[in-house]
């Protein structure tokens, strides 16, 4: 229930944030962002130390940090996309964007694949305290970094303000409903995700009641899941297709990807397992 609460704010505002994103600074958002997500993941450990027993405000609170932070993340994950153009020249683009994908999930693997393993020896406050902690790392990094960003003329007053920022906002949408392949691919990427969201929430009850182990394995499986991806994205980055190749390459990965997901739930045998996470990481990644 709480993931599901949690991504609410991605549904509500990804496309505005985009925009937002598009007409304020980057860098300033990063840090503002980075900022309070810390804040937010310290409260909690705070709360999970002064109040030990009380499991239920721990539980509330847990809610509403999540909300937040997926909040935030509306914001904080467009403006990180949207500053690789600004800082990186265009025929290195796409090699950039292979490595800024590789690098995420990279962190996706180590956070994953620790976080079990620190929670049990540490301790829920004590992790949450260190995940704020990086984030206001993360703020202060930012800080020191230049994004030559072009930030478009603000109107006069509120009202035009906000006329200029539909304006963007509509002509986004249209912009991607003009372009077949572009509006197609928008509309695949949002079923996958609507599709595959559900997979992750029952992840942890496929792995404790059909599986038979324990809950580290989670952490286990969606570490060995971004290596995957990891190799995926290397893959397409090694690779450079284009045209037919790459429209052929990623339909295929996407079915390979989404039969490996309808196979999941027959197979017992956790190494099994372990390489249809690996298979399916290298196949999203790739597409």
């Amino acid at each position: 229930s709480i993931l599901m609460i949690g991504s609410i704010p991605a549904v509500l505002l990804g496309p505005i944030a985009g925009t937002f994103a598009d007409r304020f600074a980057r860098r300033r958002i990063i840090i503002v962002c980075d900022i309070l997500n810390g804040l937010a993941a310290l409260s909690l450990a705070g709360l999970m130390v002064s109040f030990p027993a009380n499991t239920s405000a721990a539980l509330a609170w847990l809610a509403v940090v999540t909300v937040f932070a997926g909040t935030m993340s509306c914001f904080l994950q467009p403006a990180l996309i949207a500053a690789i153009p600004d800082v990186v020249p265009v025929k290195r683009l796409a090699s950039a964007n292979s490595v800024a994908q590789f690098l995420m999930q990279a962190t996706v693997f180590l956070g994953q694949g620790t976080g079990g393993l620190l929670y049990r020896l540490l301790g829920a406050p004590l992790v949450f305290a260190i995940d704020g902690l990086t984030f206001l790392v993360s703020a202060l990094c930012a800080i020191f970094t230049t994004i030559p960003q072009t930030i478009p003329e603000k109107s006069a007053g509120l009202k035009l303000h906000l006329q200029d920022f539909r304006k963007d906002l509509s002509e986004g949408f249209w912009y991607v409903w003009r372009k077949p392949g572009l509006r197609e691919l928008l509309c695949i990427s949002a079923l996958m995700v609507f599709f595959t969201s559900p997979v992750i929430v029952l992840l942890p009850f496929f792995i404790e009641d059909v599986l038979k182990l324990e809950t580290d394995w989670y952490g286990y499986i969606i570490a060995v899941y971004g290596v995957g991806s990891m190799a995926g994205f290397l893959l397409a980055g090694v690779m450079q297709f284009s045209g037919k190749a790459r429209y052929l390459g990623v339909v295929s990965f996407i079915i390979l990807e989404s039969a490996g997901y309808a196979l999941l739930g027959l197979v017992r045998n956790p190494v099994v397992v372990m390489l249809m996470a690996f298979a399916g990481g290298a196949a999203g990644g790739f597409a």
